[in-house]
């Protein structure tokens, strides 16, 4: 019987897997094109402060990654359970905190933007504004998505992905006929978020039916902080991770440089947003079966097959034709770049596979993990300033800084298995 119920759970998440692929997949081709648009219809300076941007933006918008990850695993336990009175609570408590925090966070940054004009070298501070105006709804769409993804309904996670997707890629083509350039390619993110984020109230508002539990409130806010700091520590090393290099490259190098390196990071970064999706689904499953005390193994078993199936495909596939990849999907003006792509796709492959087993223990609520990550950042930071005579320089770092991490959280995955075996009960060991 358990050998029944061990497949019937791997079948779940395979095909959970294959849904969300399915979807996101979808959803990933869209923001992959709007990349592709923005570099054919976009000269390459302006090509690189787009990235630029989108890079401040995934920093900036930290906070609401700790807010989908926090949601998923505590709406995924409260499923368990079929608790959707606390789920309720839950939602609407972090709804009405984190509306003010997002007007602050607003101001904020729109008082900053003739700063960080500077700093990046944009020739307009008007794309920067509107960059910003997104923080207003951002966190509270974080929620939403958080609730879906523990709720584990990844078909209405695929949908709300292409409307956003959909929409930002439909303005950013118009904004582009417009010449609006730089400021109508944000403005198009803007506006597919804007979108995405009123479709999300559609989709979770069964949970509002039940009866809010008030009392939840005040007995999980102390675990939930916890580990809300626990996670914001650890997206903070990993987003800047995936986004620093691109930032310090626009600082440091010339407009046209900083844009063949925004093209190289499209084409490599394919590999972390596809196998981000197999991370996505294992996450709440894991979440899951760790509170209903069932083995989860297998679920991280056949996500690592399926990330290494994806990454070390497309690691192939750059290897092999670099020039045809290129040309395909960005144009002939990118060639340049043609040598440093597997490099950069090789250190993507890394970040994949950190990123999963990160978010594998984070999902058990094993958090201590999350210093190390932390400390790569600065760390990167440093190099970086100090050897950036070249792309390649750039990308050694990455690759360096990339394989240690990964070779320390295997390192931390056995080492954690045997505390385990050696110091907990047997009840506990399937946890």
């Amino acid at each position: 019987m358990k050998t029944i119920l061990l497949k019937l759970r791997s079948n779940i998440f395979l095909t959970n897997s294959l849904i969300l692929f399915a979807g996101a997949g979808f959803v990933g081709f869209l923001n992959y094109f709007f990349h592709l648009v923005i570099g054919r219809l976009l000269d390459v300076q302006s090509f690189g402060e787009v990235e630029s941007l989108i890079s401040l933006g995934a920093l900036l918008g930290l906070p609401a990654g700790t807010i989908t990850m926090v949601v998923t695993k505590y709406c995924a336990e409260l499923k368990a359970k079929q608790e959707f009175g606390k789920m309720h609570a839950l939602i609407s408590f972090l709804d009405k905190r984190l509306f003010y925090f997002s007007v602050l966070a607003t101001l904020t940054f729109l008082v900053l933007s003739l700063e960080i004009q500077s700093f990046l070298n944009i020739r307009s501070v008007w794309p920067i504004i509107i960059s910003f105006i997104p923080l207003i709804y951002t966190f509270l769409y974080a929620i939403n998505r958080g609730a879906l993804a523990g709720l584990q309904r990844f078909k209405e996670l695929s949908i709300i992905g292409v409307i956003d997707a959909g929409i930002k890629l439909i303005f950013v083509v118009l904004f582009a006929l417009l010449a609006f350039g730089v400021s109508g390619a944000m403005g198009g993110i803007m506006l597919g978020g804007l979108v995405g984020y009123a479709v999300s109230f559609y989709a979770i508002k069964f949970i509002f039916s039940h009866e809010s539990d008030q009392n939840f409130i005040a007995g999980a806010m102390d675990r939930l902080k916890g580990f809300a700091w626990a996670v914001f520590l650890f997206l903070i090393g990993i987003t800047l991770f995936n986004n620093l290099d691109l930032i310090l490259v626009k600082h440091y190098f010339s407009p046209e440089m900083a844009g063949y390196y925004s093209a190289l990071s499209v084409l490599g970064k394919i590999i972390f947003f596809s196998t981000g999706i197999i991370t996505s689904v294992m996450f709440p499953m894991v979440s899951e079966a760790h509170k209903n005390n069932n083995q989860h193994g297998h679920i991280l078993k056949s996500a690592i097959i399926l990330v290494g199936l994806i990454s070390l495909g497309i690691v192939l596939f750059y290897a092999l034709f670099p020039g045809f990849a290129i040309q395909l999907l960005l144009g002939s003006k990118y060639l340049v770049v043609g040598p440093y792509l597997k490099w950069f796709a090789l250190a993507m492959l890394s970040f994949s596979f950190v990123n999963l087993l990160s978010q594998y223990f984070l999902s058990q609520h094993q958090t201590s993990f999350v210093y190390w990550i932390l400390l790569v950042a600065p760390i990167e930071w440093l190099a970086i300033s100090l050897f950036h005579d070249s792309l390649g320089q750039v990308i050694l770092i990455l690759n360096i800084l990339m394989g240690l991490s990964l070779a320390m959280l295997i390192f931390y995955y056995f080492r954690y298995n045997k505390v385990n075996l050696n110091a907990l009960p047997a009840s506990d060991i399937n946890n």
